[in-house]
């Protein structure tokens, strides 16, 4: 079972790694944290306004998954860090599409009608 929460401090260190995992080992990504200052910052950076940071955790407190929203102003917001686990993604675990509904119910509720992807090329 999946739990989509709110960023919690005490998943700061597993996010880190789990992003930087997936960037550097799975898509070979040259990034480190040091390019990715937002990450030691979670709250002041991507909680501001209608802008969230949600974590993916399983039933025994493993992070599998996060996804953030920063608002960018005038209803509009970026999505930003979208990040599954290899062993849970894919519709058997549903890890990607409970973390995206969950960005786009609060969007929705927060006045959010145009959502842009930031991606490295």
């Amino acid at each position: 079972m999946i739990q989509i929460s709110q960023y919690q401090p005490t998943y700061q260190q597993p996010i880190i790694d789990l992003i930087l995992d997936i960037q550097q080992n799975e898509f070979n990504v040259p990034i480190t944290l040091e390019d990715q200052p937002d990450l030691l910052i979670i709250p002041d950076f991507y909680c501001q306004n209608a802008g969230n940071f949600w974590i993916a955790i399983t039933s025994d407190g493993q992070l599998v998954g996060t996804i953030a929203l920063i608002d960018i102003g005038n209803g509009m917001g970026a999505l930003r860090k979208m990040f599954v686990h290899r062993d849970f993604r894919g519709k058997e675990s549903g890890v990607a599409s409970l973390l995206l509904h969950t960005l786009l119910s609060h969007g929705r509720l927060h006045d959010i009608h145009t959502i842009y992807l930031g991606t490295n090329p």
